[in-house]
C-alpha cells in the first residue's frame, strides 16, 4: 500500500515537472520555435550523416529544405502577435524582426536548390554545406531578435563563421 502511494506521488511530481517544462516551452519557447525547428534539422542531418553508410544526398537535401520551409511556416503562423521580450530580456519578437527572419529563411531556402550543381562540380561534402547554411541561417535569425549586447555579439559570430566557411 505504501509503495502504491509513493508511486502515485512520483507520477504526480513527474507530471508537474513535465507541465512546467511544457509551459516554459510553450510561452518562452514559442518565441524561438522557428529556430528550434532549424536546430532539430541540424541535429537530424548530423545523425543521418554519421550513422548511414551510404550518403543519401536526396534525403539530406529534403531534410534541410523541409526544416527551412517548416520554419517559414511557423514564422508566418506567429505573424501579428504582440511584441514580446523573453529569456530575461535577451530576445524579442515583433513584426519588424519577423520580416527580416522571413527574408533570411527565404534566401536560405532558395540557396540550397540553386547551389546543387556547384556542389557537385567542386565535389564539396554536401553535409558540410547544408550544415553551414542552416547554422548561418540560425545565427541570422537570432541576430534579428537580439535584444542584449551579449546576444548581439554571439549571434553574428555564428552567422559570420559559417558564412566565412561557405566562401
Amino acid at each position: 500500500m505504501i509503495w502504491h502511494v509513493q508511486n502515485e506521488n512520483f507520477i504526480l511530481d513527474s507530471t508537474r515537472i513535465f507541465m512546467k517544462a511544457f509551459h516554459l516551452l510553450l510561452f518562452d519557447g514559442s518565441l524561438i520555435f522557428p529556430e528550434c525547428i532549424l536546430i532539430f534539422g541540424l541535429i537530424l542531418l548530423l545523425m543521418i550523416d554519421s550513422t548511414s553508410d551510404q550518403k543519401d544526398i536526396p534525403w539530406l537535401y529534403f531534410i534541410s529544405s523541409t526544416s527551412l520551409v517548416m520554419s517559414i511556416t511557423a514564422l508566418l503562423f506567429r505573424w501579428r502577435e504582440e511584441p514580446m521580450i523573453s529569456f530575461s530580456g535577451n530576445f524579442q519578437t515583433n513584426n519588424f524582426n519577423e520580416i527580416f527572419q522571413f527574408l533570411i529563411l527565404l534566401c536560405s531556402t532558395l540557396c540550397i536548390p540553386l547551389s546543387v550543381e556547384y556542389i557537385e562540380c567542386t565535389e564539396m561534402a554536401i553535409t558540410e554545406f547544408l550544415l553551414f547554411v542552416l547554422t548561418a541561417t540560425l545565427g541570422g535569425m537570432f541576430l534579428c531578435g537580439a535584444n542584449d549586447l551579449i546576444t548581439i555579439f554571439v549571434a553574428p559570430e555564428c552567422f559570420s563563421l559559417c558564412s566565412y566557411l561557405l566562401s
